[in-house]
């Protein structure tokens, strides 16, 4: 299939809390919804009209959701498909938290940024060094605004050379095989 799309991954809100945390991560979800409205919004148009905004799968009623309702008319929603499907739709895939969705693409070796403001999300120790190679390699940012300039920068021609750099794929390789190493033989892996 051809790969034209850029899917943004998102974590959901319900519109009524139910819970005394302001959202599922660390940060506020008001500053959640700035990083994300930051990067949508300094993309090329070329890429917004590709742009996939995918809800987990339980919140697929975007009209549940209070703030990503507001851009339903500026971009495309589609939640509907698997997970894997609209991976092998997208030639970009851009995660807004250190979640399993990111951690599966990198195994995968399948082109992904994310977008994660440090003093928002603190790290154990072991990770900060490892995460900060991915930082280096403009695999992970800090800032939004940033990312969206370097989607812009390598959208059309060069996803692939970034990606299949040799700097880029021993970053992800190192990362991977401590935080996100495939398994085999998993039940022998637990029993041992």
């Amino acid at each position: 299939s051809i790969k034209k799309n850029l899917l943004l991954m998102l974590k959901s809100r319900q519109r009524y809390f139910y819970s005394m945390d302001s959202s599922a991560g660390t940060e506020l979800f008001s500053e959640y919804i700035k990083i994300n409205s930051d990067f949508l919004f300094k993309l090329n148009k070329e890429i917004k009209s590709n742009t996939i905004i995918r809800l987990p799968h339980k919140s697929t009623d975007i009209k549940s959701i209070d703030f990503y309702s507001n851009l339903e008319k500026k971009f495309n929603f589609y939640s509907k498909n698997t997970v894997q499907e609209a991976y092998s739709k997208s030639k970009l895939i851009i995660h807004t938290m250190n979640s399993t969705s990111f951690l599966e693409a990198l195994s995968e070796n399948l082109p992904s940024i994310l977008i994660l403001k440090r003093k928002l999300n603190p790290m154990r120790s072991i990770a900060k060094a490892h995460m900060e190679e991915l930082y280096n390699n403009n695999i992970v940012f800090d800032d939004p605004v940033k990312a969206a300039i370097f989607v812009n920068s390598i959208w059309k021609d060069n996803i692939d050379i970034w990606w299949n750099s040799r700097k880029n794929q021993y970053a992800i390789k190192k990362f991977c095989g401590l935080f996100a190493r495939k398994r085999i033989n998993i039940l022998g892996d637990l029993k041992n």
